[in-house]
């Protein structure tokens, strides 16, 4: 009996260790998934910005095909008082 208890109680004290390493394992992770959330903010933001820039770009080609459109009605014009 006195062997029985004697396991058990070394048992208990493994499981009580391993459930230290567990805890600590959590700790961890959870800094971990504090990092990428950091991070995830971080790309939001970057894309964000990406999606401004992008709006943008699309502003100034909408200007350049406008401009290129006054200038080839302003050609057509020229080729037509020197025809």
């Amino acid at each position: 009996m006195k062997t029985f208890l004697g396991k058990v109680k070394t048992s208990l004290g493994e499981v009580k260790t391993s459930l230290g390493e567990v805890k600590t394992s959590l700790g961890k992770v959870k800094t971990s998934l504090g990092k990428v959330k950091t991070s995830l903010g971080e790309v939001k933001t970057s894309l964000g910005k990406v999606k401004t820039s992008l709006g943008e770009v699309k502003t100034s080609l909408g200007k350049v095909k406008t401009s290129l459109g006054e200038v080839k009605t302003s050609l057509g014009k020229v080729k037509t008082s020197l025809i």
